[in-house]
């Protein structure tokens, strides 16, 4: 009989833990799952008024927007890279078109990001010419041809689009995450390029991206 007593106390006690420990860890879950629905909410947020900014002040900012790349042109680590990731601007996004095109002229190697929809997923593609080479593809965005979709392994820096970045090196993008694990993929250095309105104190954090 005290056997049976002892086991019945052990059989008790451990089921005792374990729901302790399922009743923790599902409040640990509802914490983790309002705390990212929270920072879901805020990026909405964030994009909502980057946006409305760049589409009050775009034409404004166009000026400022070549002098940084002025800026990034005189920097060692862009003169001194032979393959360099760009990005295809979209009509919200810097216009960097032209540096694509003179950084061919200077015999580097250039690539854009082309969709793949089997691996749902952008690779980083070469481009050889801006007229013959590039098309509007996924998502209405320039991408390579694909008698021209060889990939590479980025080794210089990455110019990257955002929808808002911060001093931190954090980036916010549209939501998708496809850039985010393309940018995963450069060795080299990431260089984001925006409007000033696109700065802002604090990114919403997901992960950090030097850029």
């Amino acid at each position: 009989m005290n056997r049976a007593i002892k086991e019945w106390k052990k059989r008790s006690r451990n089921e005792l833990r374990s729901g302790g420990r399922s009743l923790q860890r599902q409040k640990s879950k509802a914490k983790i799952k309002g705390l990212m629905s929270t920072l879901a909410e805020q990026k909405v947020i964030l994009r909502r008024e980057v946006r409305a900014r760049i589409n009050t002040i775009r034409k404004q900012s166009a000026g400022s927007v070549i002098g940084n790349l002025l800026a990034l042109k005189q920097l060692e680590v862009w003169n001194s890279s032979q393959t360099i990731l760009f990005f295809a601007p979209m009509p919200a996004e810097p216009d960097i078109w032209p540096l694509l095109a003179e950084s061919l002229a200077a015999g580097k190697t250039v690539a854009l990001p082309r969709f793949f929809a089997g691996d749902h997923a952008y690779i980083a593609c070469r481009v050889g010419d801006l007229q013959n080479d590039v098309r509007i593809a996924t998502f209405g965005i320039r991408e390579p041809i694909e008698s021209w979709s060889r990939s590479v392994t980025p080794i210089g820096p990455g110019a990257r689009a955002g929808v808002a970045f911060d001093a931190h090196g954090c980036r916010l993008g549209r939501g998708k995450g496809f850039y985010d694990r393309l940018l995963s993929t450069v060795r080299g250095s990431k260089c984001g390029v925006a409007f000033d309105e696109q700065i802002v104190d604090e990114v919403p954090p997901r992960r950090m991206t030097n850029v």
